[in-house]
């Protein structure tokens, strides 16, 4: 059995990572998932989510990437995902700053669509800083 798997996450613009990695985490539909070498196939639909991955040298990153679809097949990993983003790309007071910006209007909302907006968008920035921290 191998120790190893291939991690690929593609969007519509193409490739955006690819690397031999030993385990990674991340939040579905479903709740959060860990996936290692031979795990069995599946397809999930994945949330905006921090993604982290492990590598067999005990070396851990993290990414954020945009909702879209996990495909666990042959041993391999694909993500198909529109939004790739480095921990070094995000800037952590930006994000607590959504997260307080949008929490006080979620407070406030008083229509279904307004709630999901701002529900939406501080799961997004607590993503991002979970991939900073």
């Amino acid at each position: 059995m191998s120790e190893t798997f291939k991690l690929r996450i593609v969007s519509n613009k193409g490739e955006l990572y690819s690397n031999t990695v030993s385990y990674i985490t991340l939040f579905t539909v479903d709740g959060e998932l860990g996936i290692g070498p031979s795990h069995t196939s599946l397809i999930s639909m994945t949330v905006n989510t921090d993604l982290r991955v492990e590598y067999r040298e005990d070396h851990i990153e993290s990414f954020y990437i945009d909702k879209g679809t996990l495909i666990v097949k042959n041993g391999d990993v694909t993500i198909l995902t529109n939004e790739l983003i480095t921990s070094s790309d995000i800037v952590l007071s930006d994000q607590e700053d959504l997260v307080k910006t949008h929490s006080k209007e979620y407070s406030s909302s008083t229509t279904h669509k307004d709630f999901e907006y701002h529900r939406h968008e501080i799961l997004k920035a607590e993503s991002k800083i979970r991939v900073v921290k």
